[in-house]
């Protein structure tokens, strides 16, 4: 089985890294700095998987200001 290293965080690029586990089927990446966290995967390497693969996503995001019609 191939041992996948740990990126940086995709979100504030901090170094300190967490592997958390609440039971056997729940394992997931958190970033010590900012808190950031990826969604869980049943296994260690499955977590890394996707913690890792975080940079290469994009997301549509939308900037609302408060006074926003949409956002009131």
């Amino acid at each position: 089985m191939k041992i996948e290293k740990i990126k940086s965080c995709p979100f504030c690029g901090g170094k300190k890294i967490i592997v958390c586990r609440t039971n056997l089927d729940a394992c997931w990446i958190r970033c010590d700095k900012c808190w950031g966290e990826m969604e869980s995967d049943s296994t260690r390497q499955g977590a890394i998987r996707k913690w890792n693969r975080e940079k290469e996503r994009t997301f549509d995001t939308k900037i609302v200001e408060d006074g926003d019609k949409e956002y009131n």
